[in-house]
């Protein structure tokens, strides 16, 4: 089976919502400096819920 993949949806966040994510939710590194992205810490986080659900229900494709 192919592997679908789609265009990023870039959702429109509040300043905020941005906030938020930056101080508690967003990738760092060592030193407390931001890696990612929004969008990128959707997709990780999504990514990890598609493993979990390709493990666990045998009808997941």
């Amino acid at each position: 089976m192919e592997k679908k993949t789609y265009a990023p949806i870039v959702p429109e966040l509040t300043k905020n919502a941005i906030t938020v994510l930056e101080r508690r939710y967003l990738k760092r590194d060592k030193e407390g400096k931001v890696l990612e992205t929004p969008v990128q810490m959707f997709r990780r986080v999504a990514d990890t819920i598609a493993a979990a659900d390709k493990t666990f229900d045998e009808k997941t494709d």
